[in-house]
């Protein structure tokens, strides 16, 4: 009988803990065959079109780049020409809101490349990156965390955030200074192309 009580009461938790209902979210690439722009709307069931078109980011790709499909947190991910296991990639993530902030997400970023931010003025570091205009009208800030590391050789990585009304999205790549090096121009391309 208390056998009985246990699994009535765990089966009454599952039933309830099972009953939230969030949308699942989709994203749909469309490529054109003559051109290197790509596109990905987001799709949520139960949203108009209007809102769809609201999550829509375009971007032109650098002669020979190839996109991916999203996976997991990234709206899509990007690879230059040739690129192997060794090679950087650069993916697009958005997030709802501001992301968690500008300075909080450069602060955590500089971390990751071993650099400890209250050793430096994190603001001014902010104030010196590239802020461009998109082709698409949107104000993105490109963060060269190539600035703080000095080697060559040293993990680093370029990131850019595009913040809009309802969501920011996030462009990063990461690896060592010297191969974002190459890469720099080209994704700042990118960058601007957004739309």
């Amino acid at each position: 009988m208390k056998n009985m009580r246990v699994a009535f009461i765990l089966f009454a938790l599952l039933s309830v803990a099972c009953r939230r209902e969030e949308p699942i979210r989709r994203y749909v690439e469309k490529q054109s065959p003559r051109s290197n722009a790509t596109t990905f709307r987001e799709q949520t069931p139960g949203t108009s079109s209007s809102a769809k078109a609201n999550a829509t980011l375009e971007w032109d790709l650098p002669q020979g780049w190839m996109s991916f499909p999203p996976s997991g947190m990234r709206i899509a991910t990007l690879k230059p020409p040739l690129s192997d296991t060794g090679t950087p990639e650069c993916y697009i993530l958005s997030l709802a809101g501001d992301g968690g902030g500008v300075q909080a997400n450069i602060e955590r970023w500089m971390k990751q490349v071993g650099v400890a931010p209250d050793k430096i003025d994190v603001e001014a570091f902010i104030n010196g990156q590239k802020r461009l205009t998109s082709r698409g009208g949107l104000t993105t800030l490109i963060i060269d965390m190539g600035e703080l590391v000095s080697a060559d050789t040293s993990q680093s990585m370029l990131a850019a955030i595009v913040s809009e009304t309802a969501s920011t999205y996030f462009l990063k790549m990461a690896g060592p200074k010297n191969e974002l090096t190459r890469y720099k121009q080209a994704f700042t391309e990118i960058c601007a192309s957004l739309r």
